[in-house]
């Protein structure tokens, strides 16, 4: 049986609002974590600008062991834009990151076509769907 959106468990962590610096609105990063059968699934962080509808929110999850002893090939890092003109996500390819990074940044083919990208897709629809914080997105 597969991880439905449904069946995960939204924690709300902080709100962060700081100003653009292009117009002087508000930026939010909206946290928190994810869970299933009281099981830690993820961190998420969602980065959006109301003033700029021209830049898609990103969406960023932490997967894997992120205990304090665990080492970086143990903790990955994905990120997703939400399109809301197809009305879905795209998986954003990280591979242009930094090499000696606390965590692997995960790139388009190390998802898409794997059998987690089910699990991915159900937590990247779980904090869209039940993050009260985007209500303004679904709308």
């Amino acid at each position: 049986m597969s991880l439905q959106w449904q069946d995960i468990v939204l924690e709300k962590g902080p709100l962060e609002k700081t100003s653009c610096d292009c117009c002087g609105g508000t930026t939010l990063t909206i946290e928190g974590d994810l869970f299933h059968a009281k099981e830690w699934l993820s961190f998420y962080m969602v980065r959006l600008s109301p003033n700029h509808p021209e830049a898609y929110p990103v969406f960023r999850f932490g997967i894997g062991d992120w205990s304090e002893d665990a080492h970086s090939d143990a903790r990955w890092i994905f990120e997703a834009e939400h399109d809301p003109v197809l009305e879905g996500f795209r998986i954003l390819d990280m591979s242009g990151y930094v090499e000696g990074l606390t965590y692997t940044p995960l790139c388009r083919e190390d998802i898409i076509g794997t059998p987690y990208a089910e699990t991915i897709f159900a937590m990247l629809d779980a904090v869209f769907m039940k993050e009260p914080r985007l209500e303004d997105l679904r709308a």
